[in-house]
Formats: C-alpha cells, sequence, structure tokens
C-alpha cells in the first residue's frame, strides 16, 4: 500500500500532493511499470483523505500517461524514462558575490556584446528575408509551426514519458481557444460557472458551444442557482448521472483545491452517458482548472500581502516620524507661548519679537506638513481631480514665491522663464505647491546668501521647469531615494526636525499626474537640480 505524508495545512491542495508524490515513485523506479496501484476508494481510506482527491490526483496522472485505466480492473503504471536525478535533490547554490571583471562570461542569460556577430547576424537575417519571404509570410499550419510540435513531441517523451506524434500536437493561442478544440473533441456542450466573490456566489457563467466553437454568457435561472450552490457546497457532482438533481440536461462537477472553492463546470449528457475516454479528458480539464486557479490564488495571496506588508511599514514609518517630528515644534510653541506668558514683562522687545518668530516659524512648518500629509493622501488614491486649464508659466512661479516661508530673502533668487510667454496645461494650485516645495528645500538646505535659480523652457510637447541652487548637494548614495516617502537626507527615514521626507514625494505625484516627470540632475560643480516637465499649450492667434 502506498505512504505518503500529506500535510492538510499545506497551501498546496492535498490531490496535487498525493499526484506529485506517486509521480515521483513511477519516474524514481518506486512504481515498476504495469504494477497495479490501490483503488481510489482503499488508498483514500489509507491517506485518510476523500475519495475525489484520490481521483482527481489519479486523472491527472493518467492524462499525463503516467497511468492508465483498464475498465473493470483499476489503474496500472505505465513505462517512463527514469528521472537522473531525483525532483527533490538538494543544490548548492552559492549567494551572489560582488561583480567580477572574467575574460570569458558563461552566463547563459548575458550576452557579451563586444563578441556577438552583429554583422553575421544582420547578414544571415538579410538572406532569410530575401531568400524564404513567402514563407515568412504565408500562412503556417493550422496545427502550429511543425518544428515547434516537434520539439513539444520530444519534451513530453524525454521527461513525462508520453509517446506523442507531432501531428497529434495542436498549438493555440491561449487556454481558451484551446479549450474550445476541447470542447469540440468532446462534441458536448459546456458550461463554465465561476465564483463571484464580491456578489458572494455564482451569478452567471459562459457556454461554450461544441458545433459552433463559440462562447457565449450564459445566465442561470432559479433551478440552476440551486444546483450550482449545492454542488459548490458540497464538493459533489449532480444533476445528469448523479441520483441529486437527476432530471436535468447537465452534470455539474465543483471546481475546488484544499479550502478554496473556484466554479463549477456543467457538461451536457442528454441521453448520451459519458464514455471512459471522455470522463478521463473532463476529470483532466478539472485538475488543470484547480491547479491553474490554484497558482493564480496562491500568486495573488503573495501580491496582496506584500502590499499590505508595504502598507503597514508605512504606516509605522508615518507614525513614528509623526511621534517626532510634530512632537518637537510643538514643544517649541509651548514651551515659547509659556516663556511669553510667564515673562512677558521682563523680556525686552527684541527677545519678545524672536519668541514670536519661532512660533511663527513652527507653526508654518506644522501647516506645510499636515498640507503634504494630505495633499499626497488624496493623490495617491486618485481622489484628486485635476483642474486643468492654460497657464502663464512665469506667473505661476511668481505666485509660488509668495508663498515661500520668509527666510527666502536671506538667499539671491532669480527667474528666467526665457523672452517667450510658456503655456502650459496644468492645475495651477498643485503646480505652486510643487515649486513651493523645490523652492522651500532649496532654502531651508543651503546657506545664506546661496543662489537659488528658477528657470523655465520649451522642448518639443512640453514645458520644462527647473529649481537649481549652489548648495551643498545630495550625496551620489542618496540620490535614488529623495523621492521616496519619509525619507530624509542620510537617514532612510526622516528624523530631522524640518522634513518628514513627504515633500518630494508629493512633488512627483502631482507631476506624474499632469502626464510629467520629476528627476534630479547634476549641478556642477555642486548643488542640486530638481527640473519637471508639464503639457505644452498651443496657442492659435488666427482665432
Amino acid at each position: 500500500m502506498l505512504t505518503f505524508n500529506l500535510d492538510s495545512n499545506s497551501k498546496t491542495p492535498l490531490y496535487e500532493q498525493l499526484y506529485y508524490r506517486i509521480r515521483n515513485e513511477l519516474e524514481t523506479g518506486g512504481i515498476k511499470s504495469g504494477e497495479k496501484l490501490p483503488s481510489k476508494r482503499e488508498l483514500a481510506s489509507h491517506l485518510k483523505v476523500s475519495v475525489v482527491t484520490v481521483e482527481t490526483a489519479y486523472s491527472q496522472l493518467a492524462a499525463e500517461g503516467y497511468i492508465t485505466s483498464r475498465p473493470g480492473s483499476g489503474f496500472y503504471a505505465e513505462a517512463v524514462q527514469y528521472r537522473t536525478q531525483p525532483e527533490n535533490s538538494s543544490i548548492y547554490i552559492p549567494e551572489k558575490s560582488c561583480c567580477k571583471n572574467y575574460k570569458y562570461n558563461f552566463k547563459t542569460n548575458m550576452v557579451d556584446t563586444g563578441l556577438f556577430p552583429f554583422s553575421t547576424w544582420a547578414k544571415l537575417s538579410r538572406e532569410t528575408l530575401s531568400e524564404q519571404s513567402p514563407e515568412l509570410l504565408s500562412a503556417c499550419d493550422s496545427r502550429g509551426i511543425y518544428e515547434l510540435r516537434l520539439e513539444i513531441s520530444d519534451y513530453l517523451k524525454s521527461f513525462r514519458g508520453i509517446e506523442v506524434h507531432p501531428d497529434q500536437v495542436i498549438i493555440g493561442a491561449g487556454s481558451e481557444y484551446l479549450t474550445g478544440l476541447i470542447i469540440q473533441l468532446l462534441g458536448r456542450n459546456l458550461v463554465v460557472a465561476p465564483v463571484e466573490k464580491k456578489k458572494n456566489g455564482i451569478v452567471q457563467g459562459t457556454l461554450y458551444n461544441a458545433e459552433t466553437g463559440i462562447k457565449s454568457e450564459k445566465v442561470f435561472n432559479e433551478k440552476e442557482q440551486e444546483i450550482l450552490q449545492w454542488v459548490l457546497k458540497n464538493r459533489k457532482r449532480a444533476g445528469a448521472m448523479t441520483e441529486r438533481f437527476s432530471e436535468e440536461p447537465y452534470l455539474y462537477l465543483s471546481i475546488y483545491a484544499a479550502q478554496n472553492r473556484y466554479g463549477v463546470i456543467g457538461i451536457f449528457i442528454g441521453q448520451k452517458p459519458l464514455d471512459v475516454f471522455e470522463n478521463s479528458i473532463l476529470l483532466s480539464i478539472l485538475g488543470e482548472c484547480a491547479m491553474a486557479l490554484d497558482r493564480e490564488q496562491s500568486a495573488r495571496e503573495k501580491e496582496e500581502a506584500a502590499v499590505m506588508a508595504k502598507n503597514e511599514q508605512l504606516r509605522v514609518n508615518l507614525l513614528r516620524t509623526i511621534s517626532h517630528d510634530l512632537r518637537t515644534p510643538l514643544t517649541s510653541i509651548r514651551g515659547n507661548a509659556d516663556s511669553l506668558i510667564s515673562n512677558f514683562d521682563a523680556l525686552d522687545e527684541g527677545m519678545r519679537k524672536q519668541i514670536f518668530s519661532d512660533i511663527y516659524e513652527d507653526a508654518g512648518w506644522l501647516i506645510e506638513l499636515v498640507e503634504n500629509l494630505l495633499a499626497l493622501t488624496k493623490i495617491e488614491d486618485g481622489s484628486v481631480k485635476l483642474q486643468l486649464s492654460d497657464q502663464v508659466v512665469e506667473d505661476v512661479v511668481r505666485e509660488a514665491l509668495r508663498h515661500v516661508e520668509r527666510r527666502k530673502n536671506e538667499h539671491k533668487i532669480t527667474v528666467d522663464c526665457g523672452e517667450d510667454v510658456l503655456l502650459a496645461r496644468m492645475d495651477a494650485k498643485l503646480i505652486v505647491q510643487v515649486l513651493v516645495n523645490l523652492i522651500n528645500n532649496a532654502v531651508k538646505y543651503t546657506q545664506a546668501g546661496s543662489k537659488i535659480r528658477i528657470t523655465a523652457g520649451k522642448e518639443e510637447k512640453n514645458v520644462w521647469i527647473a529649481v537649481e541652487d549652489n548648495g551643498p548637494g545630495i550625496p551620489a548614495e542618496c540620490r535614488e531615494h529623495v523621492f521616496e516617502m519619509f525619507y530624509s537626507g542620510k537617514n532612510k527615514v526622516s528624523d530631522s526636525r524640518r522634513s518628514l521626507g513627504l515633500g518630494l514625494a508629493l512633488c512627483r505625484s502631482i507631476v506624474n499626474a499632469h502626464g510629467g516627470e520629476l528627476v534630479l540632475r547634476d549641478c556642477a560643480p555642486h548643488g542640486c537640480h530638481f527640473r519637471f516637465t508639464l503639457p505644452l499649450s498651443e496657442v492659435n492667434l488666427n482665432e
């Protein structure tokens, strides 16, 4: 008796685990050619699994040629080519080391452009196009290119032990097309009813017509809905050829793997019961569908888990950063206010003015932070609808300078938008916010007396606007991170009183929403140069 340890808690379905265990025994010689396998009920009872699990595994093995079913006798092992290396053998893969320069690179996924014979390749391509152009442009065999079918048949023989002639191989454009061919092979109409999670069940499906090969939408009546829900819930057959709903013309089978229910397949029976061959094909379709859907579900869950993990990390970073960066200016405001309340008369005019200035500056930074947070949230979730209009670029730049922090007077700020009037398609309020953030960054991170230059111009169908300074600049190792949320200076997560690491992330989101691009360029000999593009507005003076 076959004995395998099947893990019911594994994400891999039980039938798939059983399928791989038996296949491995067949390929490694554990089960000899011609040896009879245990019956479905005996093996199910021995392994303490359902008969359906064993039946699905056996059907998949039979479909791939590993075993064969003998009516009235059972399942028998077929002759297969043994693998030279066990499927689960361990292979040591060394970790990637730092890049080295080798005289000859034998990596299979790399091309040495210096050694590749481009001229020869181009010559052969021209010869092929000139000599075989009629064949290249003519319709190939409806079953697919013969050479490809030959390679597939060789693969099936070498790795699956299945003797298949190239003429028996059909290459199709996707699973839907090939499913249609299988349905035509069966000669029976097929109904596919997937589970719609949002609607909590099966609402409608797809009908595949065996005669025409055309698929159409299938709307289920009340009786059909009852059958589909019963099959889905109980994971059992129903309809024709069964005791449940036997008066129905269709035989309904559930598509499931482990705890996941994916849908129901209905095959038209009428007055013609399924023979052994048709039943094998049907079970093969079910097995392939279940495994494909399970893999897709697993990939989707991994992707969702990765997104959730990323969001959770962002949330943690935000809370940690806010707890520090907000507390500092708020503490400063409270301390300064307390000094004014307690010692107002004892403070001279200059000291009082300085305290008021500090409170003003801290409050302004808090307002900027809140506005950036709100704006970034709205843009990222798509709730902001751009109010686009044609705007004069220089006017927008001048408006932004009005909102820049008071320390701008400590710097030499110049504006050069060229002699021509530049018009750009934009949401003026949001672009002002972009410019304010960029200019404020230049003011904050450069010494007093530094030069800040704002320029604009036109290239092709875009207007570009640049903000540059001659400050210390950004280290090379930090450049690729400056547009990330919560990134500030040398620290991945901001811990600076004056930066939460949201300004540049917000700027890029706003520019991207306009269909433009925000980049950081080199500024010789030092400094920062931020440049972004906007769609150019064309004005017809003859209108």
